[in-house]
């Protein structure tokens, strides 16, 4: 029965990749979901995710990462390594593709959407969710911090661009660690939406 459960659970953390991490970006990225639609997909992709969570019941808010930080530990843990990144990508070390600069953006609603939308999203998807879909069947969390950036990593090919899969797969690890330490979803969103506001308006995505 133990080997039957462990089987199963295996099953569905594959087929839950497949369905919400891969399919609908491989679909963006092969055009056969248009490349407008891609914020429309990320919030299916979040709410398909969130139905999952909920209607499991295999997942507390705690697991999910739902607490709120202390000042101290949100600005530790999420502005400083937004700015070590930014840093690094000021400094050549870390490869991007220039842009004008805001040129990313469609004015102000872009960045309202992006901060309260776009950066928690993909961090419940890339971190909440899918961590406590891996520690269901216990996978380390060195294991769990690779797969997580690995995806969402994967997730920005839609831009056909190397160095912005290579920023975001360093982005990404980032905040999986952050993750792993804090158990924060609120701080790695934080993070996010500083650190892609930030690259937008200086013109580096």
């Amino acid at each position: 029965m133990e080997w039957a459960g462990r089987r199963a659970a295996w099953a569905r953390l594959g087929a839950t990749i497949l369905g919400i991490y891969v399919c609908p970006v491989a679909l963006v990225a092969t055009g056969v979901i248009p490349f407008a639609w891609r914020f429309a997909v990320l919030v299916g992709m979040t709410v398909v995710a969130a139905g999952i969570a909920a209607a499991s019941k295999r997942h507390t808010l705690r697991g999910l990462g739902m607490g709120m930080p202390g000042a101290g530990q949100a600005l530790r843990w999420a502005i400083v390594p937004s700015g070590l990144v930014l840093a690094a990508i000021g400094l050549g070390w870390l490869p991007v593709h220039h842009a004008a600069a805001g040129g990313a953006s469609g004015g102000m609603a872009f960045y309202v959407f992006f901060v309260c939308v776009s950066a928690p999203a993909q961090e419940f998807l890339y971190r909440s969710f899918l961590f406590a879909e891996l520690g269901e069947i216990r996978i380390p969390p060195t294991g769990m911090v690779l797969v997580s950036a690995a995806l969402f990593g994967f997730m920005h090919i839609i831009y056909r661009d190397l160095n912005t899969v290579l920023v975001t797969l360093a982005a990404g690890l980032m905040w999986a660690v952050v993750f792993q330490m804090t158990r924060r979803v609120s701080i790695t969103a934080l993070s996010h939406a500083v650190l892609g506001v930030a690259a937008i308006v200086a013109g580096v995505v």
